[in-house]
């Protein structure tokens, strides 16, 4: 499938900086406080330039009922020392230092399950390192996720740690790597633009007893625009993919560059009720599609925090399915990730 390079004069940077001042414009108190949340996708970090850390996290999520969360794997704090294959282990520590943090003073789980990362394309070789991870993170370490986004356009950034090649869910090399995964129960999350999701597609249909996650929505484009064309390239990918019974999705990712809503662009950053006119179709379609049992909302903070505050992102969710049966929302907010990942 080819892709609109979208409007991309410039350089399109994959993360713009959050700007407190600008998201203090906009206050809102949250809907449905009790609702049971489980955030399936978000990070921490310590970078030279950056930190997010679990209390960082548990101020953003304080208004909503968050309960536990799925950390998923941002490349920050890697081992400096030992062989590169096994430099993520220091991830893992990280996330689990913390983990054990907040749950000493908050009620929120804060990474209760951990999404790593394993270089794939070591192919079988990858096992060793995917049984280092469950060595030292336990019943935690729930599976890892490569990054596969890939646009025809170098302007187009679509994630700032990863460039993969244009087919690396084809590669056999890559699939000696998933196997090695599939072998062990290990979940196993990507993220793709649109155009990809057939690669998603022949992924599942080759590993069907896989657990496979697509994040971001299955990477739509032009959320900003009225192009008919790119979200029915999106639809079309989706309803086939979808048809995989192995395959879950996660709904969130809109505030990053790519997907092309100009958030951060706006003198207020949006409203929940903005927001959701802006991304109700594409939440519809997920859930249309994929069923309450193979969807999950995510955060995607704190990228995604440079575009809306969390009270608003989970306030648009929550309105958005006002008119679901409970048992939807529920799996919705929480349930799914929670069977997906194995979380208790």
């Amino acid at each position: 499938m080819k892709m609109s390079v979208a409007s991309a004069p410039n350089e399109m940077p994959a993360h713009p900086p959050v700007r407190p001042d600008w998201l203090d414009r906009v206050h809102e108190e949250a809907v449905e406080p009790d609702l049971r949340i489980v955030d399936s996708h978000h990070h921490l970090w310590r970078k030279p330039d950056a930190l997010y850390l679990s209390q960082d996290y548990v101020s953003d999520v304080a208004r909503h009922n968050v309960v536990s969360s799925v950390f998923a794997e941002c490349r920050t704090c890697y081992r400096s020392d030992g062989p590169e294959e096994f430099a993520p282990l220091g991830e893992t520590a990280f996330v689990l230092e913390q983990s054990s943090h907040a749950r000493t003073g908050h009620a929120t789980r804060v990474a209760a399950a951990i999404i790593g990362y394993a270089d794939l394309m070591r192919g079988s070789a990858a096992g060793d390192v995917l049984d280092e991870h469950m060595r030292v993170a336990g019943e935690a370490f729930r599976g890892i996720r490569n990054i596969a986004a890939w646009h025809p356009d170098a302007r187009i950034k679509p994630s700032s740690i990863a460039r993969p090649p244009e087919k690396l869910l084809y590669d056999a090399t890559f699939r000696a790597g998933f196997q090695a995964l599939a072998e062990r129960g290990l979940t196993f999350d990507t993220y793709v633009l649109y155009g990809q999701l057939g690669d998603v597609r022949d992924l599942a249909l080759a590993f069907p007893h896989a657990s496979i996650v697509i994040d971001h929505t299955g990477g739509p484009m032009g959320l900003s625009t009225s192009d008919a064309t790119v979200f029915s390239a999106w639809e079309a990918g989706l309803q086939d993919v979808a048809r995989c019974q192995n395959v879950s999705i996660k709904i969130g990712g809109f505030g990053m560059p790519v997907m092309g809503a100009g958030f951060p662009g706006g003198s207020l950053p949006p409203t929940s009720d903005e927001l959701a006119r802006t991304i109700a179709p594409y939440v519809t379609r997920c859930i249309d599609l994929f069923g309450a049992d193979r969807c999950m909302f995510e955060s995607n903070f704190p990228v995604d925090k440079a575009s809306y505050s969390y009270t608003v992102l989970w306030n648009a969710f929550k309105k958005l399915t006002a008119h679901l049966p409970d048992r939807a929302r529920a799996r919705l907010f929480g349930g799914t990730a929670e069977a997906v990942y194995g979380m208790s």
